[in-house]
């Protein structure tokens, strides 16, 4: 959106990768705010206060489990649930209700930690493996193939806030002749209470160079880190769908970044903290954080800046 804004403004021409070209929620990407200035777009989308979007009887509690790193977590525990065996880790999704009523998706995959560091530190392949994980989620719900926890199922309380940025991003290209600076902010948190994510895009047109056992509990982040992101109700997508829809504003988060059992939540005064701002030569491809319309962000291991 932010990229798309800022080429009309200079008259120039947006190629984006084609894996942040397909569909964006609606109800998401409708939250929006837009500002221009003459070289510089920005984009912030607010989701504000998410709540669990369950009956009463069903709504989560919070809970401590231990993570894969052994420390004791902040959790949030549901006393059933269920969850898919996808070819890169186990992954599952959960209502939630934005406050205008809209149902999304916050969906939640437990990486192996080999390939947890192989795609989190590449904004492009994380998109790519999200989209994957969501096909493959909801190709073996429709087919009968996800496995039912009749016990507890976890997730981790998150509350994290971070920025990343860098020059000449490989996953687009503004045909203008001059450099493209884009950083990105990101606040996110989700408790037992529900969940608040804001991402801000910033890009600006610079003149500087250029079958297993049967499974009683499931604990993400328990075995392994976990990538968290939402979309438009998972429902209504479809498996044949999931890898054209644009994951919106992943998470890639390791123990370090798990809530810590007494941690504070406060969802309704979340703040940026300042904007990453990369001015010299442009990183190399492995430390690409973040990308595309939605949002994305990954960190292989520093994601307890709270």
């Amino acid at each position: 959106m932010a990229l798309q804004a800022l080429s009309e403004q200079a008259g120039a021409h947006t190629i984006v990768d084609s894996s942040l070209s397909g569909r964006l929620s609606q109800s998401l990407g409708s939250l929006g705010t837009l500002s221009i200035s003459q070289d510089t777009v920005s984009v912030t989308i607010d989701t504000g206060v998410m709540r669990w979007a369950f009956e009463q009887w069903d709504l989560p509690h919070a809970d401590v489990f231990e993570s894969y790193s052994g420390r004791d977590c902040y959790g949030i525990a549901f006393d059933s649930g269920w969850f898919v065996q996808a070819g890169l880790g186990d992954v599952t999704h959960c209502p939630m209700r934005l406050p205008g009523g809209k149902v999304v998706s916050l969906w939640c995959a437990e990486l192996p930690q080999d390939v947890f560091e192989k795609v989190a530190a590449d904004g492009l392949q994380l998109t790519r493996t999200c989209q994957s994980l969501m096909a493959d989620c909801l190709s073996a719900a429709e087919s009968g193939a996800r496995r039912d926890v009749d016990g507890v199922l976890m997730l981790p309380a998150v509350d994290v806030r971070f920025a990343h940025g860098w020059l000449q991003p490989s996953f687009v290209h503004v045909d203008c002749g001059l450099p493209l600076q884009v950083s990105q902010r990101f606040c996110f948190a989700i408790c037992e209470q529900g969940a608040r994510c804001m991402v801000e895009t910033f890009a600006e047109i610079t003149g500087a160079p250029g079958s297993l056992p049967e499974v009683v509990d499931k604990f993400f982040g328990a075995a392994g880190p976990v990538v968290m992101w939402f979309s438009e109700d998972a429902l209504t997508i479809g498996a044949a769908q999931a890898g054209q829809v644009v994951p919106f504003a992943i998470y890639a988060v390791t123990a370090e970044g798990f809530a810590d059992p007494d941690h504070d939540f406060d969802l309704h005064h979340m703040r940026f903290g300042p904007r990453f701002f990369q001015r010299h030569a442009s990183p190399p491809e492995s430390l690409l954080s973040s990308a595309g319309p939605g949002g994305t962000r990954s960190d292989p291991g520093r994601t307890s800046d709270r």
